[in-house]
C-alpha cells in the first residue's frame, strides 16, 4: 500500500472568468493500492464567472483496495455567478476501493452561484467499493437489530438474556430506548402518526350552535363576542 501525502491547498480565484480544478493527491496511482492524504483544500472565489473543480484525491478511478483520505474541502464564494464542483474523493471507484470521511463545506455570500458537492464520487461506484464514514450506517442497523432482539426476548422469550445484552450493549442503546422505538414505530394512534392541520374550523364551530332562528331568537353567546365590533353584545330596550 502506497501512502500519499498530506497536503494543504489555498487556491485564490481573483480573476473574471478563471477556472481552475484543484486535487488533493495528484497523479493518485491507478495501478497500484494506495491511501490518499489527509489533505485540505481551500478555494476563494473573488471575481464573477469563476469556475473552480475540487476532488479530494484525484480526477480519476479508485481502484483494487485503494483507499481515499480523510479529506476537508472548502469553498468561499464571494462573488456571484459563480460556479463550483466538490468531491469527497474521485471521480469513480471499483473494485474494493473506499471513499475517506470527508468534510465539505461551501460558504456562498453570492447570487446566481451553482455548486455542487458530492460526498465520494461524482460517478459510478461498481464491484465492492463503498463510501466513506461507513460505521454511521453500521450502527443504525446495530441499533435495529438491537430493537427486534430485545422486544422478541420480551414477547416471545426464545432468546436468551445473555445475547439480548450484548445486542443492546452493540447497539449502544438501553431497554427504555428500545421500549420508546417500538412504541414509536410500531403503535403510535393516527394522531401521533400524522400531523393533521385543523381544516373548516369555522364550520365545526358552527355545528357546536343550533341553527338561527329570527323568530325564536336562539342566537349564540358567542355570536355576538367575536370579529370587529362592540365588546357587548346588542340589547333590545325597554
Amino acid at each position: 500500500m502506497q501512502y500519499l501525502p498530506n497536503d494543504t491547498i489555498d487556491v485564490l480565484l481573483d480573476q473574471f472568468g478563471q477556472i481552475e480544478t484543484i486535487t488533493g493527491d495528484p497523479n493518485f496511482p491507478t495501478t497500484t493500492d494506495a491511501w490518499g492524504g489527509n489533505d485540505t483544500v481551500t478555494a476563494t472565489i473573488t471575481q464573477p464567472e469563476a469556475e473552480v473543480t475540487i476532488f479530494g484525491d484525484d480526477n480519476t478511478t479508485l481502484h483494487g483496495q485503494s483507499h481515499g483520505g480523510n479529506d476537508t474541502l472548502t469553498v468561499n464564494v464571494n462573488y456571484g455567478w459563480n460556479a463550483a464542483l466538490v468531491v469527497g474523493d474521485a471521480q469513480a471507484m471499483t473494485d474494493d476501493a473506499r471513499g475517506g470521511n470527508d468534510t465539505i463545506n461551501v460558504l456562498d455570500d453570492s447570487l446566481y452561484t451553482n455548486v455542487q458537492a458530492f460526498g465520494d464520487v461524482a460517478g459510478d461506484m461498481t464491484g465492492n467499493s463503498h463510501g466513506g464514514n461507513e460505521e454511521i450506517i453500521r450502527d443504525v442497523y446495530r441499533k435495529m437489530v438491537a430493537v427486534r432482539v430485545y422486544m422478541r426476548a420480551k414477547k416471545v422469550k426464545d432468546i436468551p438474556q445473555d445475547e439480548v445484552e450484548r445486542a443492546l450493549r452493540e447497539g449502544k442503546t438501553t431497554g427504555a430506548e428500545v421500549e420508546a422505538i417500538f412504541r414509536l414505530t410500531s403503535l403510535p394512534t393516527f394522531e401521533e402518526r400524522f400531523v393533521v392541520p385543523p381544516m373548516e374550523r369555522d364550520t365545526s364551530v358552527e355545528s357546536m350552535f343550533p341553527v338561527l332562528d329570527p323568530v325564536s331568537r336562539n342566537y349564540p353567546v358567542y355570536k355576538g363576542a367575536v370579529g370587529t365590533g362592540f365588546h357587548i353584545n346588542p340589547q333590545r330596550g325597554p
